[in-house]
């Protein structure tokens, strides 16, 4: 049922006084909505973690290739498909834009469970990025139109902690499936013939998510806002938005290299979590994703509302650095505790200290774009949040996973070593989120 549009409330200072906002409950339904899809979409992206043994079996893959088709194959079409889908959320319906990603992802996430190789493996994993590219912008856009700068950051942690907790539904949805579907097991099918149980798997989760597309379209498209005195011919190029870039140069470089490394060491650790419980502890597909698929979906469920309204009560109290303040001081003090999780040996404590960390640095997720977001009339939104997925989303996504199978390969050549490799890659990785993002606080506050 669609929501009828009722009298928007008065702009808070500091917003364009001419569009003003929704009522809370038109806002928060759109956040939910949000929330779902978001949660779709991260189920279609990561099972594949779940299923890298049965898959490397199959066709006879290293870690660095897992690595390539996790990583690179997914993350290089999003993020340069994000560049034109933003170009398109600054100027028409983002509701349509979304319900024709999520249909072309969940096709692709079915098409998945139909490849015979890894050529073919790589073509459906391209093609659920491509589809995926529609959310991120088009969910960037709208939250900035539909809340004020001081409750953004809550509103966008809530929108947000779907691709967190989404990955934990991956994980306890395909441990479900790998205890009735053997993912090694041969299956015969009408039309399709021999398959193995990973294939239908994924051919599962891909055609129920198509039975999301109606959803966005239970609320109405939101008002765009416009910048005081910008002029509406000019305000949405990419143009603008490089301009805008040109005038702030350190905020926007140091930012978006430590949101990079920060996403980076993110991946590295959920992507490569599951098969060091398999590889280390024997443990199987359906425990695996009933014990880390928990915690994942616990952890940012926790703390992403929890991170975000800290960040909103802060900035409030003129803290107006604090959307990278947070979660530059997570990062340092999250780190060490996963590195110790890939250090002991019980895998249920491993998967308690794994639990933890996502909840100290579930907040990467969101402050940073927050931060960007805040800053932006609503014809940039689309393009801003297009370029940070482009650079941190597709970067991080293809870095953290092929940092740490590179270093296994070279430098271990064990896959039970993988934990180290993970480690490693951490202690890489947190200082230089540390010292990026400090350079980002002063010309951040100048902005504000």
């Amino acid at each position: 049922m669609t929501i009828a549009k009722s009298e928007p409330q008065e702009a808070s200072p500091g917003d364009a006084p001419d569009e003003p906002f929704y009522p809370a409950r038109v806002r928060w339904t759109f956040v939910a909505i949000l929330f779902c899809l978001s949660i779709v979409s991260v189920i279609d992206r990561h099972m594949l973690t779940l299923l890298v043994v049965p898959i490397q079996t199959r066709f006879g893959l290293s870690d660095v290739q897992m690595s390539v088709m996790i990583g690179l194959a997914f993350a290089l079409p999003t993020g340069l498909f994000s560049l034109p889908i933003g170009w398109a959320v600054d100027r028409t319906s983002r509701r349509a834009i979304i319900a024709t990603g999520l249909a072309i992802w969940s096709v692709a996430t079915a098409a998945t469970g139909l490849a015979r190789n890894f050529t073919a493996l790589v073509a459906a994993r391209a093609t659920v990025g491509f589809g995926e590219a529609s959310i991120f912008p088009s969910q960037g856009s709208i939250l900035g139109d539909l809340f004020p700068r001081n409750e953004l950051a809550f509103a966008t942690s809530m929108a947000n902690m779907g691709f967190k907790a989404g990955q934990g539904m991956a994980l306890l949805i395909g441990g479900i499936l790998t205890f009735y579907i053997l993912p090694s097991e041969m299956m015969t099918l009408p039309l399709l013939g021999e398959v193995q149980g990973w294939q239908v798997i994924f051919m599962l989760i891909g055609f129920g998510g198509l039975l999301f597309v109606p959803l966005i379209f239970c609320v109405p498209e939101p008002l765009r806002r416009s910048a005081p005195g910008s002029a509406s011919s000019d305000e949405a190029s990419f143009r603008a938005y490089f301009a805008f870039i040109r005038a702030h140069p350190r905020f926007y470089l140091c930012h978006h290299l430590g949101f990079l490394m920060f996403v980076s060491m993110a991946v590295a650790v959920s992507t490569w979590t599951p098969a060091y419980l398999i590889r280390n502890f024997g443990w199987s597909e359906s425990m695996t994703g009933a014990w880390l698929g928990a915690t994942i979906l616990i952890a940012p469920i926790l703390g992403m509302p929890i991170h975000g309204a800290i960040a909103d009560w802060l900035y409030r109290r003129g803290w107006h650095d604090i959307h990278i303040r947070y979660p530059m001081i997570c990062a340092v003090i999250g780190a060490p505790i996963a590195m110790l999780a890939f250090s002991v040996g019980d895998p249920r404590l491993a998967v308690l200290l794994v639990g933890l960390y996502l909840f100290i640095i579930s907040n990467y997720a969101s402050l940073p774009l927050t931060a960007v977001i805040a800053l932006l009339p609503s014809r940039l939104r689309g393009k801003a949040v297009a370029i940070v997925m482009l650079v941190c989303g597709t970067g991080g996504s293809i870095l953290g996973p092929l940092i740490a199978g590179s270093i296994n390969d070279l430098l271990f050549h064990d896959p039970k070593a993988i934990g180290k490799a993970v480690t490693l890659s951490l202690a890489l990785l947190a200082p230089l989120i540390f010292a990026l993002f400090y350079a980002t606080l002063k010309p951040l506050r100048a902005m504000r």
